[in-house]
C-alpha cells in the first residue's frame, strides 16, 4: 500500500459567520483545494474516473473510491490519511458477449450488506470497438452500450466482482446491442445512495433509452433489500422488472447527471451536486429538495471548466461529490454545516490533453447565511 500526502495548492481566507435564522442559508466554498490522490499510483489506471464515494467498514476503517475500471479503493482510519490498496485492483473480464454484462465496470455507489460484504452499484460499459467484429462503425461512441449492474466485494479485500448473471443487471438499454452502431445509449452513471427512513434512493443518468433522450431517473429500494429497485414513473414508483418508463427528474434545472446527493442537516433538505458545462456558466452547482423529486433553482458553488467539449490548456474539473468526513452515516449520505466537495482534476498544463494526468482533489464548503439578501 502506498501512503498519500495531502498537498495544499492555494490559500483562501476562511470565515465562519454565525447563521441567522432570518436569512436564507446557502452553500459556499470555504477554504483550500487539497490533493488526495495524485496521478496513477498503482500504474494500472488507478486514476480517478468517477465521483468519490465513502463508506465506513465494520472494523472502523474507512474506504474511499473514485473508480476507473480497475476500481482501486483507498483505505484508512479517516479521510485525511488514506492508503491506496493496489492489491484490490480489478482485472476487467472484457467478455465479448454484450448480454454477459461483464466487459468493464466502474463502482459508483457503495452500500453495506449483512454478510461483511459491500455492494457496489456500478456503471457497466460494453464497447463493441474493443471486440473483433462487434462494431461496424468508425465512431467508438456508436457502439457504446451502457448499463448499471450489481457488483460486490468482501470488506477485507474490497476487490469488486459482478454478482451472479441472473441477478446482475439493474438497468439496461431498451434495445439489444447492434454492431451496426446506434449511437451511445443506455444508463451511464449513478449517484451515491442516500437513505430516508426505510428507503434508499439513487439517481441513474439515461441517454436514448426507454423513451428518455437524456436525463436523471430516480430509483428506490427498501434499505433491507438493496437488490430490488423501483423507478419513478408517471404512475409513481414502479418495480423495474415491470419495465416502467422513467419520469425524468429536474430536467429544466439540473440538465446533466446528478453526481452526488446528501441530506444536509442544517438545511433539513436533500442537496444534489452536479456540474454544468454551459459555456457562460460552467461550474459546480447545487440544488435542494424536500422529496428528491422537486428541485430548487440551481446555485453555483464555484466556476471552473470541464475537460469535455472544449479545447485548451490548464486545469479542468469533473465528477463532483459531497462528503462530510465527520458524518454519522455509514454511507456518508448526510452532511453538517461543513463538508467537502471532491473532484477529479485534469492536468492539461502542457496542452497535450493526456487524460491520465489526473488528481483527486477536494475543497471545503460550509452552509452559511446569504449576506447578499
Amino acid at each position: 500500500m502506498k501512503k498519500l500526502a495531502v498537498t495544499l495548492l492555494f490559500s483562501m481566507a476562511y470565515f465562519a459567520p454565525l447563521v441567522s435564522e432570518c436569512k436564507e442559508l446557502i452553500i459556499e466554498m470555504a477554504g483550500d483545494i487539497e490533493v488526495i490522490l495524485s496521478g496513477d499510483p498503482c500504474g494500472n489506471m488507478s486514476i480517478p474516473d468517477s465521483p468519490a464515494r465513502a463508506i465506513r467498514l465494520r472494523n472502523g476503517e474507512l474506504a474511499l473510491m473514485a473508480s476507473h475500471f480497475t476500481n482501486v479503493p483507498l483505505r484508512g482510519r479517516d479521510l485525511k490519511n488514506l492508503n491506496v490498496a493496489c492489491e484490490a485492483a480489478v482485472r476487467p473480464a472484457l467478455n465479448p458477449d454484450p448480454e454477459a454484462f461483464n466487459d468493464r465496470f466502474w463502482v459508483q455507489a457503495l452500500y453495506p450488506l449483512s454478510n461483511a460484504k459491500v455492494l457496489g452499484i456500478s456503471s457497466h460499459e460494453y464497447d463493441g470497438g474493443r471486440h473483433k467484429g462487434m462494431c461496424h462503425s468508425k465512431s467508438h461512441n456508436d457502439c457504446w452500450y451502457s448499463s448499471i449492474i450489481f457488483t460486490e466485494a468482501n470488506e477485507s479485500k474490497l476487490q469488486f466482482k459482478p454478482i451472479d448473471r441472473k441477478a446482475r443487471v439493474l438497468l439496461r438499454p431498451d434495445q439489444l446491442f447492434d454492431p451496426q452502431g446506434t449511437g451511445q445509449r443506455g444508463y451511464f452513471s449513478v449517484s451515491n445512495i442516500v437513505q430516508s427512513k426505510k428507503w434508499i434512493y439513487l439517481y441513474a443518468y439515461a441517454e436514448k433509452t426507454d423513451g428518455v433522450r437524456h436525463g436523471n431517473c430516480l430509483l428506490r429500494a427498501r434499505a433491507n433489500n438493496p437488490l430490488e429497485w423501483s423507478i419513478y414513473s408517471n404512475e409513481g414508483f414502479k418495480p423495474i422488472k415491470e419495465n416502467p418508463k422513467c419520469k425524468v427528474i429536474g430536467a429544466q434545472i439540473i440538465g446533466g447527471p446528478i453526481r452526488s446527493i446528501v441530506y444536509a442537516e442544517p438545511l433539513k433538505k436533500f442537496v444534489a451536486i452536479f456540474l454544468t458545462g454551459e459555456a457562460e456558466n460552467e461550474g459546480i452547482y447545487y440544488s435542494t429538495s424536500n422529496n428528491l423529486i422537486d428541485w430548487s433553482k440551481r446555485e453555483k458553488i464555484i466556476s471552473l471548466h470541464s475537460p469535455y467539449g472544449r479545447n485548451g490548456c490548464g486545469k479542468f474539473f469533473y465528477y463532483p461529490s459531497a462528503i462530510d468526513e465527520n458524518s454519522r452515516s455509514e454511507i456518508f449520505d448526510m452532511v453538517g454545516k461543513k463538508f467537502y466537495i471532491y473532484l477529479t482534476r485534469f492536468n492539461f498544463d502542457d496542452c497535450n490533453r493526456n487524460h491520465r494526468k489526473r488528481d483527486l482533489v477536494r475543497f471545503p464548503v460550509h452552509i452559511t447565511q446569504n449576506d447578499s439578501q
